[in-house]
């Protein structure tokens, strides 16, 4: 008698091994230097993100402005130059001004009483204050000719 043998069962049994053998080695994966030490000494601070608004800003030429900022309970009066170009969105009828702040003048911080405090403002607020004056700017269209 001539009989076949099935070569599924055979290639049934190879795939369930290297399936076996795949799974049991990926989890023995490699550890790096950073996941076998103890993270739990880690400092991590306990921070709200700043929360900013404007309370006043007024155009006082034709790229100059003057605003009024609250960030955290803390108030900035300052001063800021700006330039625009025309922008549209690439639909038709969608044309608008863009606005750029090319400079922030100098901040006058005041607390929440109305008395002088130091500067405390970084790099990061300066880019969100940018993106503030710019957005109010637009959206109240103050600018447009």
């Amino acid at each position: 008698m001539n009989v076949k043998p099935n070569p599924y069962k055979y290639y049934l049994a190879i795939g369930v091994s290297a399936a076996i053998a795949t799974v049991s080695l990926s989890n023995c994966g490699f550890q790096t230097a950073e996941s076998s030490t103890n993270t739990n000494n880690v400092f991590v601070p306990n921070t709200a993100p700043s929360v900013y608004g404007i309370k006043t800003l007024q155009i006082t030429g034709k790229d100059t402005g003057i605003a009024s900022i609250n960030l955290d309970g803390f108030t900035l009066d300052l001063d800021f130059k700006y330039s625009t170009h025309k922008d549209s969105y690439g639909v038709p009828g969608s044309d608008f001004i863009a606005v750029d702040i090319t400079e922030l003048g100098e901040i006058n911080v005041k607390d929440a009483n109305g008395k002088p405090y130091k500067d405390f403002t970084d790099y990061l607020d300066h880019r969100n204050i940018n993106a503030l004056l710019i957005g109010f700017i637009e959206k109240n269209r103050l600018v447009e000719e």
